[in-house]
């Protein structure tokens, strides 16, 4: 008998105002706490037969069910079909010109093809779908396709981008964070590979690990960036002394598998536990991809089954805060939304089991204490909604010096 969790129906009410602002560390920035927030929703406690081969998702209750996107969230921006075919004939085209131009792209273009078919596979799995970054990435490729037609023109500019959440990225912060996506994504189709097959994921993942190793010698990272137009782009990989296996810093799978332990690790210990090559901010970004592939994995399994108990749950967030630029002082802009970013804790969720009774309730309250990716996910989702929520002027939700004396309190 396998049981499996569903949420649904969820609201989330602010109990007050917010509190008064302070400045960030971000230039023209400011920081504000939000009310306790009030979380209200419906569960669905399902069981169903145990199949042969059952989902594991190390002790967490699974699957989620897939509610409708709330009003006012933001649609990623995609390529329409013949920009991306105009895209993909830049990249056929790069690529000839380095297998030609060097032994050294004639071994990049070579590693690509040996492991396109995996990387075609990983980033058409579920496991990718945050690949579009809320527009950032769409924004990029038509960057990259005009610089490579120009000789003076740079590639990974330093500007930064503004995503359809009014949140700013920048190329090299993207590019390393879409990096982690990847890796995340062929560790978890290596993991769930029949024991012959995991080998071409694992060799796929070394072969990206080299290639970031190789950006990282350009003095190009997720927080720096140096900026190359598309001939010093050439003559790097023309010009790039041949790397060993021993002078890549890969990432051990256990990492992308269980980020939770690491970042416990490093709450203890302090910045000296972090794994080799990643910061808290990588840990974090890795555990939400660990919840979005559980929650894909759930989704994508044989029907949920039969209704066992219904209720209703609620959680009660406290800390929650905002940061926000003013409209007028982002990037020397006048008008429009200001950058906004929400911060919310792990949501600590009370479900009434008042109902429950006999072992599988038993075994249904000791797994839900146990579960963390679900609570990721709706962390993740929360602080989407308040920033949207906060960018919009929703009541209770906006910086205290713009709420009037006659609004009162909202939901989102």
């Amino acid at each position: 008998m396998v049981l499996s969790l569903r949420l649904g129906d969820m609201t989330l009410t602010p109990q007050g105002e917010p509190g008064a602002t302070t400045p960030a560390a971000r230039d023209g920035a400011v920081s504000y706490s939000l009310a306790p927030l009030l979380l209200h929703g419906r569960y669905s406690l399902d069981v169903r037969p145990e199949r042969a081969s059952p989902l594991d998702t190390g002790g967490d209750l699974a699957p989620l069910g897939q509610a409708p996107s709330s009003p006012g969230h933001a649609v990623p921006r995609k390529l329409d079909e013949k920009t991306h075919e105009e895209h993909l004939k830049t990249a056929r085209a790069e690529r000839a010109k380095l297998a030609k131009g060097s032994p050294n792209g004639f071994r990049l273009v070579s590693t690509y093809y040996q492991h396109n078919e995996t990387f075609d596979e990983a980033m058409n799995s579920s496991y990718m779908n945050g690949w579009d970054a809320n527009g950032v990435t769409a924004q990029m490729a038509s960057d990259t396709h005009t610089a490579m037609a120009s000789t003076t023109q740079v590639v990974n500019r330093t500007a930064a981008y503004t995503d359809t959440g009014g949140k700013q990225v920048t190329y090299n912060e993207n590019a390393f964070t879409q990096h982690s996506s990847l890796m995340s994504a062929l560790v978890y189709l290596k993991k769930n590979a029949a024991e012959g097959d995991k080998d071409r994921y694992a060799r796929a993942k070394s072969a990206a690990e080299a290639f970031k190793s190789h950006v990282e010698d350009t003095d190009n990272t997720k927080s720096k960036t140096t900026p190359r137009t598309a001939p010093q782009i050439r003559e790097t990989v023309k010009t790039a002394p041949v790397k060993g296996q021993a002078e890549v810093v890969g990432v051990d799978d256990d990492v992308y598998l269980d980020p939770d332990r690491y970042l416990e690790r490093v709450e203890r210990e302090g910045p000296g536990a972090l794994p080799p090559g990643l910061d808290v901010e990588d840990l974090r970004h890795l555990q939400l991809r660990r919840a979005v592939i559980l929650a894909a994995d759930a989704a994508a399994s044989a029907p949920v089954g039969e209704v066992y108990y219904q209720g209703s749950f609620q959680a009660l967030i406290e800390g929650a805060t905002v940061t926000a630029v003013p409209a007028g002082d982002r990037d020397g802009e006048d008008g429009g939304p200001g950058w906004v970013q929400a911060d919310v804790p792990e949501p600590a969720v009370d479900f009434d089991d008042s109902a429950w009774q006999g072992e599988v309730a038993d075994v249904a309250r000791a797994r839900i204490a146990s579960m963390r990716f679900i609570t990721v996910l709706l962390r993740e989702a929360i602080a989407e909604r308040v920033a949207v929520a906060a960018r919009t002027g929703q009541p209770s939700f906006v910086r205290p010096t713009e709420t009037g004396d006659d609004q009162t309190q909202d939901g989102q």
